[in-house]
């Protein structure tokens, strides 16, 4: 599921980043900004001993799919996944070693694979609720009072990754005053419990399509 939304994402992004180019004027280069980034590219290059890209890649991809991340997640176990990508981050990043351009390219992925891991879980830790495929078993219901926004993912002035709210236009809300059962029929498992809402209330699947035949 993931690979469609970042196509449809990335269509839109590169759309907006054109759009805007267009309207702007060439900026004038910061050659010390070119310097940095180009002695960033090839410094795994210039290291003797330091840590194999395809390493933190496997290490990156054990950590993230693993079910208690990537299906039923929960508080305890997205932080001990976020403590451990840190680690890479802090560890191991500043090591990466390679030789060829294929091995560059494959340091500047691992890293880049890192600032992912570590946004995804942040987001998912910062947004204390379940919706969609962002299910928490700690937090089995949806939350339309505090919730019902998107979630903004950015570096702050000290370069830390933080998260916010960002507002959804009210047409996409839907009726509010609707019973929580009747806006959302089919319920996160434990929902129901957690919002205490009764057992007669609960759509059944099964029943409704027997009651249609």
């Amino acid at each position: 599921t993931n690979h469609p939304c970042c196509c449809i994402m990335g269509n839109h992004a590169g759309k907006a980043a054109a759009e805007y180019a267009s309207s702007c004027d060439m900026p004038i280069q910061d050659e010390s900004q070119i310097a940095r980034i180009i002695e960033e590219i090839f410094a795994p290059s210039k290291r003797e001993k330091g840590v194999d890209p395809n390493l933190v890649v496997e290490k990156l991809r054990n950590i993230m799919v693993d079910s208690q991340v990537h299906i039923v997640k929960s508080e305890k176990a997205l932080t001990a996944a976020l403590m451990q990508v840190e680690l890479i981050r802090d560890k191991m990043i500043p090591m990466l070693m390679g030789y060829t351009g294929h091995d560059l390219r494959l340091c500047l992925e691992a890293k880049h694979k890192c600032l992912s891991a570590e946004m995804k879980l942040k987001a998912n830790l910062f947004r204390t609720e379940s919706r969609g495929m962002h299910y928490r078993e700690d937090i089995p219901y949806r939350d339309d009072e505090n919730w019902l926004c998107h979630v903004a993912v950015y570096k702050d002035e000290d370069g830390q990754i933080k998260c916010r709210k960002v507002e959804i236009p009210d047409e996409w809300k839907g009726d509010l005053s609707e019973p929580h059962e009747s806006r959302y029929v089919l319920l996160f498992p434990g929902e129901a419990e957690a919002l205490g809402i009764p057992e007669d209330k609960i759509f059944r699947l099964n029943e409704k399509k027997g009651a249609g035949k």
